[in-house]
């Protein structure tokens, strides 16, 4: 790690070339998504990076990608990481549409980054830039294609189960985000999955999260599987998860109502009565938040009777007290 050498490279690039750092091409992610949907190349979907995928991720990038930018994309060194961030966020303000034509790699690269565990500094840079990118694409009016958007977000959901605050906070964000450029329904299906994950905090996040996304996912999240499986987690051992899953079943019942309990699957009567409680207890708690209406009704009427009533024995009394 050379920062005084590296500066000067970066410095001596941008003044003989005119700092363009990425190639634009939209014919190229076109190809890539044929050859994507022919096997011709593997599909990037694993559960930790295989060297494979870097290899292939690499042969895709040089050639769009400046050479100084490209090797500190791929740098075994986290500083290095640091600096290409860096340089993609000045190519994001600079060149937007030439990033926009490679965005599949880019995000890519970022589902890769978000397995640097060891490399806080990295993961929220990494985490910033997104917000910044997904940011631009709004102001661009883009419609993140399934293409993309399968590439990261399973790999960022797992953020959610973070041991640092900060991380989850951060992914939490980029997802509230991500709904303005891509289908909420199809962020849901990788939330849905994450409630399989062997981590209780994991179940406990993704739990939270499709809470805040029911409004526009119905027709996924109330289909029978997915009531049996967060029903299923109402006896879970960790006390997060069962509390999060009856939550989850009461937004789910304000929506479909009893129809719900057909579909809980195999639970005990106790089990069962539980959650029938609690769905209870949160109706009646939303009674109780309902204001009460004025209206023009016989009772006001009448409040208005006794009024005039009153105040016509209070003058009675005074025309009696002058005589």
């Amino acid at each position: 790690w050379d920062a005084e050498n590296i500066l000067k490279a970066i410095t001596a690039y941008e003044k003989d070339g005119n700092g363009v750092y990425i190639i634009g091409n939209k014919d190229a992610k076109n190809k890539r998504i044929e050859d994507a949907a022919s096997g011709k190349v593997m599909r990037w979907n694993f559960i930790d990076p295989w060297n494979e995928f870097i290899e292939q991720l690499k042969d895709q990038m040089e050639k769009w990608f400046s050479p100084i930018l490209f090797d500190l994309l791929f740098s075994n060194h986290f500083q290095h990481h640091l600096v290409a961030l860096s340089l993609l966020e000045k190519s994001l303000h600079n060149n937007p549409d030439d990033l926009h034509s490679h965005l599949d790699l880019i995000l890519k690269w970022i589902s890769l980054r978000l397995f640097d565990v060891y490399a806080t500094s990295v993961q929220l840079k990494t985490l910033e830039f997104l917000q910044n990118l997904i940011s631009t694409l709004v102001e661009l009016n883009y419609q993140m294609l399934d293409f993309e958007g399968n590439i990261f977000i399973k790999h960022l959901i797992k953020r959610l189960s973070d041991t640092r605050e900060e991380i989850r906070k951060r992914t939490r964000f980029v997802l509230k985000q991500l709904q303005r450029i891509y289908s909420t329904k199809k962020i849901s299906m990788h939330l849905i999955r994450g409630l399989t994950s062997p981590l209780p905090r994991m179940k406990t996040q993704c739990l939270i999260e499709l809470q805040g996304l029911t409004n526009g996912i119905h027709d996924i999240l109330f289909q029978p599987n997915t009531i049996q499986l967060v029903a299923g987690l109402t006896r879970h051992r960790d006390a997060s998860v069962r509390m999060q899953s009856l939550q989850m079943l009461t937004k789910i019942h304000e929506t479909v109502g009893k129809t719900m309990y057909k579909n809980l699957g195999p639970l005990s009567d106790s089990e069962k009565y539980i959650i029938e409680k609690k769905v209870e207890q949160a109706t009646a708690s939303q009674y109780r938040k309902i204001p009460l209406i004025k209206s023009n009704s016989i009772s006001e009427n009448l409040n208005v009777g006794r009024l005039k009533h009153s105040r016509t024995r209070r003058l009675s009394a005074s025309e009696k007290i002058r005589k």
